[in-house]
């Protein structure tokens, strides 16, 4: 893991993370539709951060592994309420980007903003999913823990999990057997599988 730190705080990148940063910047030379989705799910995750330091104040670390960045600092004097809204801020951003591109793809009409607006709209209400993974997830678990264990809790969101990422794996594909080259589908239920079993 390559780390330093800025102003305090210790900052890492697992090699992982920084090997598929490298490699979609060159892909992204050919085809910008993965810098686009890396430059919402960064803006995703910015809106997390932000919610985090005013709520918690400085972080201790921030840790960028490939299948999430991890924020270390004392949220345990967070109220539900502020959990509940950090959980949100990161697709509530990416669905009010898309509203303020889309409005202005109506107005302009350029094909970049279209694609930029509809990419962190899938981001978005893609992270609304209940997998434990996402911030669907976090949030089912918040309101499931408040009457269940957290063994139930675990045991039910590995469930549905399941439950959901098998109907996306077909789908996925059934895209790329359909169109014989859109792999994002089932690209995407990979790296969520991945996710889960790490």
């Amino acid at each position: 893991m390559l780390r330093f730190r800025l102003k305090g705080v210790g900052f890492g990148i697992s090699y992982l993370a920084l090997a598929f940063l490298t490699l979609s910047v060159f892909i992204g030379k050919n085809d910008y539709g993965l810098l686009v989705c890396l430059a919402c799910a960064l803006f995703h995750e910015l809106s997390h951060i932000i919610l985090i330091l005013r709520y918690c104040g400085k972080p201790d670390s921030v840790i960028i592994n490939l299948t999430d960045v991890k924020i270390n600092c004392d949220m345990n004097r967070l109220k539900a309420s502020q959990e509940v809204l950090i959980n949100l801020a990161g697709p509530f951003a990416n669905i009010l980007l898309f509203c303020v591109l889309y409005l202005l793809n109506i107005i302009i009409n350029l094909d970049a903003l279209h694609i930029i607006a509809m990419s962190s709209l899938v981001i978005g209400v893609f992270n609304l999913l209940p997998l434990r993974t996402l911030d669907g997830g976090e949030l089912l678990y918040m309101l499931l823990s408040r009457f269940l264990s957290s063994r139930t809790v675990d045991i039910l969101l590995n469930i549905i999990s399941v439950v959901i990422l098998i109907p996306l794996a077909i789908l996925g594909f059934t895209v790329l057997f359909a169109s014989k080259y859109n792999y994002s589908l089932l690209l995407v239920t990979i790296y969520i599988i991945l996710t889960l079993i790490l």
